[in-house]
């Protein structure tokens, strides 16, 4: 996956990795192709072996509780560790669960690996790459370099990208030419400032402006679950 110097390409990519970027449709569920069956309950989720410990484990946590702190049907639950690790690209999984994994993606920051059954939702694989990111697992701010310039580096903030995976496992996804992500060029939704979402195809590095869904965000999640 090819980075750009300021402005990363992103993640939040489903299957390959590879990123699209996505037109906007207003708050309507189009964008959501295939989605959880609400009257199961809450999605459960869990650790794979080998996912790294401490603050990364928690802003997985703050990542799901922004999606849950919208309110619709659709909520994710935290099970127990899976003590079985599994690949996330098989689909259906035997295990017919879903898994945050910490693997290597060769410079892409997440990913997320859905898996669908008679247009529905089977089971989603939200990864993080374990391959020497500068990431910043705090709750402050990260570096910016100077002036976001990325001077003399700019950490990647694993909260923003956390939120951005989960909102992708909320059924996020493709539904036309383009896939899963706001169209990038489309202002303000995409735009370089504080109300930029989180369902963008481009993340800022050393910037925290994901962490949170914004309005855009909240609206089409909301319109895919009523």
């Amino acid at each position: 996956m090819k980075k750009a110097r300021i402005r990363n390409v992103l993640v939040g990519v489903l299957g390959a990795l590879v990123v699209y970027p996505a037109v906007a449709q207003g708050h309507t569920g189009t964008w959501y192709p295939n989605k959880w069956v609400t009257d199961r309950g809450a999605v459960d989720w869990a650790f794979t072996p080998g996912f790294p410990t401490g603050e990364y484990r928690d802003r997985v946590f703050d990542a799901a509780a922004q999606w849950n702190a919208v309110g619709t049907p659709m909520r994710f639950t935290k099970v127990a560790n899976y003590g079985t690790n599994f690949d996330p690209g098989v689909c259906p999984s035997s295990y017919q669960k879903n898994g945050v994994h910490w693997r290597d993606l060769t410079g892409a920051y997440g990913q997320m690996s859905p898996c669908t059954q008679s247009g529905n939702l089977y089971s989603t694989q939200i990864t993080f790459d374990s391959g020497g990111q500068d990431w910043y697992t705090g709750t402050g701010d990260a570096n910016d370099g100077f002036l976001n310039q990325c001077v003399p580096s700019c950490q990647i903030d694993f909260w923003s990208i956390a939120t951005h995976e989960f909102g992708h496992a909320t059924g996020f996804g493709p539904n036309n030419t383009y896939e899963g992500h706001f169209n990038p060029n489309e202002s303000p939704t995409c735009d370089k400032n504080e109300d930029m979402n989180t369902m963008c195809q481009y993340y800022d590095v050393g910037t925290e402006r994901w962490r949170t869904p914004a309005t855009h965000d909240r609206h089409t999640f909301q319109a895919a679950y009523p």
